[in-house]
């Protein structure tokens, strides 16, 4: 086991010879307890299913998921953890996560069609193979569920299951921000052949590390899965097969150093795609290390302005989300 020097907060191992294929539960408490970090195992799995520890970039909630030689651990530690103190206990940033339910605060826009949602990072889009997992649709479909009398009058439709909500778009895990859902059957069509015509222009920030080259520029290409079957996916550029995949960028802000905030303009929806296209550039995500990017807290993506026809109505609309608090308080903290 190799402890690798990590930021506050952080503790980054790599597997050795002696722990190949042993469990991640098992691993990660003996290289914490060679840390300094005493933890019960019942502590150690608890941070592993809230999702405070990754595996060569790729959270993962299963304590006893094997690990192979040469496997990067990254595991996010609150201030009592550090200490040999805590419990078990994610960082601030994660337990906001796992606490985290949508309110009518998180509604960015809503009409008797259409509802458009802010998601906190770490909460899935959709369901997932967890049952008792937490997901955006659920909490959004709950909240429309509870409103009494309900907000938007006669509008969305009810059935056996609650509110109907139809998914149209998603987002990443650990990506914040703007999330459209159809709340009545009837706009599904027109909605679905907006996102097909890319008459929805979806606009990205990404807190980036880097050197710029550029104020603006943008990246054509095509992009498959470039890693085995057996470890996580990752894509990249592929001189054939794949699908095509064409971003835009600019610079939105600036801050001292070499962070920077990125706009990203995606024209096609390929997986990974800014991630990718970003790391390419030389600017790769913080937070995002199986594209090279820093170690992070999370990757820090935000799906920050969605603009589209309306379903029902004639022109179209926009919706804005500002930048996470985590996320801007990385760049302000660039900048002392």
């Amino acid at each position: 086991m190799a402890l690798l020097p990590s930021a506050a907060g952080v503790r980054t191992m790599i597997v050795g010879p002696g722990h190949v294929g042993a469990r991640l539960d098992r691993v990660l408490g003996d290289g914490l307890a060679a840390a300094g970090v005493q933890l019960s195992r019942n502590g150690i799995q608890r941070l592993i299913v809230i999702g405070a520890v990754s595996v060569n970039g790729r959270v993962r909630t299963h304590p006893s998921a094997p690990v192979q030689l040469g496997y990067r651990i990254v595991c996010r530690l609150d201030a009592d953890d550090e200490g040999g103190r805590g419990r078990g206990r994610p960082s601030a940033v994660r337990t906001a996560v796992a606490a985290s339910v949508i309110t009518e605060e998180s509604v960015r826009y809503e009409d008797e069609w259409l509802i458009v949602v802010d998601k906190p990072a770490g909460l899935p889009t959709h369901a997932t193979i967890d049952p008792a997992r937490p997901h955006l649709h659920g909490q959004v479909q709950a909240l429309l569920a509870a409103r009494s009398p309900r907000r938007d009058g006669a509008g969305g439709v009810s059935g056996r299951d609650g509110p109907y909500l139809a998914i149209h778009h998603r987002l990443d895990r650990d990506t914040t921000g703007l999330v459209l859902f159809a709340k009545d059957p009837s706009v599904n069509a027109a909605l679905a052949q907006a996102f097909a015509g890319r008459q929805v222009v979806k606009q990205y920030l990404a807190v980036c590390q880097g050197t710029l080259r550029a104020e603006t520029w943008s990246v054509s290409n095509h992009l498959g899965r470039v890693s085995a079957a057996n470890r996580p996916a990752k894509y990249g550029p592929v001189s054939s097969g794949g699908n095509q995949a064409e971003t835009a960028f600019r610079v939105h802000r600036r801050a001292a150093g070499s962070l920077v905030a990125i706009e990203a303009r995606p024209k096609t929806g390929r997986t990974h795609q800014v991630r990718v296209h970003l790391a390419g550039s030389g600017l790769p995500i913080v937070g995002d290390e199986l594209y090279g990017g820093e170690p992070g807290l999370r990757v820090f993506l935000h799906a920050w302005r969605l603009t589209l026809p309306h379903p029902a109505r004639s022109g179209t609309f926009t919706v804005q989300s500002r930048l996470p608090d985590d996320a801007a308080e990385v760049l302000a903290g660039s900048s002392r």
